[in-house]
């Protein structure tokens, strides 16, 4: 799950939120597994940021070495 805003105040607003319905619903998450207030993340071989949709280096490599 990806939590945004616009800026840090924004963004914890938002991430309280989605904590707040969790514990509404009886749901927990593994604290081991999350990171919080991340610039970028890297999903399904792109990279998610603020500037938009990238490959991922590991991506662009694994297909350089495919040829």
């Amino acid at each position: 799950m990806r939590v945004v805003g616009r800026d840090h105040k924004e963004h914890g607003e938002s991430l309280d939120k989605v904590m707040r319905k969790f514990e509404g619903h009886g749901l927990t998450l593994n604290c081991a597994k999350c990171v919080i207030r991340a610039k970028s993340m890297d999903y399904m071989g792109e990279v998610v940021s603020g500037d938009g949709l990238q490959f991922s280096k590991k991506r662009v490599k694994a297909i350089f070495d495919a040829l």
